[in-house]
């Protein structure tokens, strides 16, 4: 049975991006021919309770926060924004827009299920270590790294104690709690063991003889022998307890000795700084780790941070952490994996009807979202405390698009789509529209506590559009209906991954503006869809029918639970992913009103028709050119003379060759003119002279005789031949 649950799932991605072909004439002060402007009105319907976060009512010592309603003039409200990113999201799917607000992140691992990514034996043996830090030059301000290339030196926890009389066997044996976290598993906890006892971590040391030919090198603190190497303690965290198995002692029970760097003062690619912070958490204080907190500090404060670091074929550095099983960068960023029309310049629906701004460009939106306010049954529920963290989209296994074995299970074909090898993500994120559960956690860091408003409440609230073109009025109302499909509904607020804020939207405008831009949009995006010969139709592509079956209510509420935290490595050992949503719940597919096809089906077939008229008349004009084109080459050709035509011809065959054009271009006229006639037996004679004496009298063999009389005419071929017979 498959242990795989998802609160959320993926439109697939579009390969290819519609931009509308007005896009770069819309504007605020100039009227569109044929635009309209107008005002539609909405009552938004909570299905499910809903929240909006509002103030910030209490923060605890762990961090927990505590939040209250969106208010606006003591009223509940959904802000303006909100609604128009939800509506914009809709709309980016429905209209084949471009995947907006992309983070290009570079994800990283230390995916030990999967030895193909990260192998953790061959990956140690690789690491050298150095010593991070910020140069303030003021000539050159950046990140360098000092390392050595020798191999790291690892050292034992007794030899440890032994020298400075510590206690790191006691603390971190069989008695050691790996359960608990913070600084009790931290490096931090051993540093303090050593600069409590205010002990220095710099050093001398030696080998310590091996037992074994092949037994690891390790090393003892001797800061009086001669041979004594120069070197810095440097320890990383504590991940479990040691135990005694089988005879010996498992587990981590080794440090490490950084040796004097030999490579000074080697710059720091920005990017490779970004992806180390990123593998951190440096954005995010409730994930960083007590480590990272204290090293950031210490990097802020003009120190030295120890890291481990590797090198690729040209002595460059390729990536460092703070340990020596660091988070390993994927090969791959995640706009690598985003398909190249998605990149392209131009500006798709979202952008021509909501306004953008990209670097120094921008162009004010045409359409304005209002409050919506609560008019009817809003009444608070009891505060609910949920974790309400996003999703980790370095999770491959549903991010990215695997291969299944088929379509009615969550098992993978083959081997896994990672950010390390040519994958594509699994599309848009969407969460599926639920029903409220009785989920609940205690208040911690990563929890928030929040008010509901019970389901039921009614908002209302309008839109303003403004000089906006049918086509693009069809758009917003599509995408604030689903494209008329009932039963559909928005998720709005937060909690949304928990059920809360699914919301049914009722419009009110004009009805005959109503259907006729909606018309207009289907219609284009109908032709566009065959312009771009991609099957089926739009109406029935894969994106809507994701789009759409994820808007409604679903039975399958286990199903879109999400997945416990012990649950993700069980995942990727049973080799599972999630599928699509309509593969993952098995739900029904996308019926329109027999009508909708009846009219969709009639435009397709006419459209097609007339794009393939429209082809013939290009592709006709086209050959028309063409032959034109070509016609006055050959014009051109025969105005400069036969002479010049086959003036460097050095070889029978090139000279056949160029006759058969020349006759072909003169439409088989033979040649008469005598000039020509004189270039031609000028060329023979060169071609006949080059052969030797006793094959010249066998020149024109029969072959050569029909070549002549096809050229020249049988009367002036005889000639010809005559005269070289002499």
């Amino acid at each position: 049975m498959s242990i795989v649950t998802s609160s959320y799932n993926f439109v697939p991605l579009n390969e290819n991006v519609c931009f509308p072909e007005w896009a770069d004439a819309v504007s605020q002060d100039v009227p569109l021919q044929g635009a309209v402007s107008g005002v539609i009105e909405l009552n938004i319907t909570a299905k499910t309770p809903i929240f909006v976060r509002g103030e910030c009512t209490a923060t605890q010592e762990s961090g927990h926060q505590e939040f209250s309603f969106m208010r606006h003039n003591n009223r509940y409200c959904i802000p303006g924004s909100s609604i128009k990113g939800t509506i914009a999201n809709v709309l980016e799917i429905l209209s084949f827009g471009k995947l907006q607000k992309v983070n290009d992140h570079r994800f990283s691992q230390r995916d030990w299920e999967n030895s193909g990514i990260y192998d953790k034996q061959s990956f140690a043996r690789e690491n050298k270590g150095g010593w991070l830090y910020y140069d303030e030059d003021e000539d050159d301000k950046c990140y360098k790294i000092d390392y050595s290339t020798n191999s790291i030196g690892r050292i034992e926890h007794k030899v440890i104690d032994t020298h400075f009389k510590t206690k790191f066997q006691e603390i971190f044996g069989e008695e050691f709690d790996p359960s608990v976290t913070g600084e009790n598993k931290s490096a931090l906890k051993k540093y303090k063991l050593l600069h409590d006892k205010k002990l220095k971590l710099e050093n001398a040391f030696v080998k310590i003889p091996k037992r074994e030919r092949f037994e690891q090198q390790k090393y003892k603190i001797h800061p009086n022998e001669k041979d004594a190497q120069s070197g810095t303690l440097v320890f990383s965290g504590q991940p479990a307890k040691r135990e005694y198995k089988d005879g010996e002692w498992q587990g981590k029970n080794k440090e490490f000795i950084f040796w004097e760097p030999d490579a000074i003062g080697v710059k720091v690619d920005d990017r490779l700084i970004e992806d180390f912070l990123f593998a951190y958490y440096d954005h995010d204080p409730k994930q960083m780790t007590t480590d990272w907190k204290h090293w950031r500090e210490v990097l802020a404060n003009g120190g030295r941070v120890p890291i481990f670091l590797q090198l690729d074929d040209n002595n460059n550095i390729m990536h460092f952490g703070l340990s020596m099983l660091y988070k390993l960068p994927y090969r791959n960023r995640i706009k690598d994996l985003i398909p190249k029309g998605h990149l392209l310049e131009g500006n798709d629906f979202v952008e021509t009807l909501f306004g953008y701004s990209i670097d120094k460009e921008s162009n004010k939106g045409r359409v304005s979202f209002k409050h919506a306010f609560a008019v009817e049954n809003a009444q608070e529920l009891t505060p609910k405390t949920l974790v309400l963290g996003g999703p980790k989209a370095s999770f491959y296994p549903f991010y990215l698009k695997q291969k299944f074995q088929h379509s009615k299970t969550t098992q993978i074909n083959g081997t896994y789509q990672t950010y390390d090898n040519g994958a594509t993500l699994a599309g848009r994120k969407r969460y599926p529209i639920k029903h409220v559960g009785d989920e609940e956690t205690i208040k911690t860091a990563f929890s928030t506590t929040f008010t509901p408003l019970k389901a039921g409440t009614v908002f209302t609230t309008e839109i303003v559009y403004h000089n906006l073109l049918p086509v693009e009025l069809g758009a917003l109302v599509c995408a604030l209906t689903f494209n008329e499909v009932e039963a559909c509904h928005h998720g709005i607020g937060m909690a949304k991954p928990y059920g809360y804020g699914a919301v049914a939207v009722a419009l009110e405008m004009d009805e005959n503006v109503r259907r006729n831009s909606i018309l207009a949009f289907r219609a284009y995006m109908e032709s566009w869809w065959i312009h771009n010969t991609l099957s089926g139709t739009w109406s029935k592509s894969e994106q809507l029918k994701e789009l759409i079956a994820m808007a409604r209510f679903s039975k399958h509420r286990k199903k879109l639970a999400y997945l416990e935290l012990e649950e993700f490595p069980k995942v990727k050992k049973a080799k599972e992913a999630l599928p699509r949503f309509t593969h993952f719940l098995g739900t029904e597919p996308l019926v329109y009103p027999t009508a909708y096809m009846e009219n969709i089906n009639q435009f397709v077939e006419s459209e097609k028709k007339r794009l393939a008229k429209a082809k013939r008349i290009v592709d006709e004009n086209n050959a028309t050119i063409e032959a034109k084109k070509k016609q006055d080459e050959i014009d051109g050709i025969l105005a400069k003379g036969l002479t010049s035509w086959i003036s460097e011809v050095t070889s029978y065959g090139v000279l056949k060759e160029k006759m058969n054009a020349w006759l072909a271009m003169r439409n088989d006229q033979i040649i008469t003119d005598e000039t020509a006639l004189e270039s031609l037996k000028s060329i023979i004679i060169q071609i006949r002279n080059k052969k030797a004496p006793r094959h010249r009298k066998t020149f024109f063999n029969e072959n050569k005789r029909n070549d002549l009389i096809k050229w020249i005419g049988s009367e002036a071929a005889e000639k010809l031949i005559a005269y070289f017979n002499q």
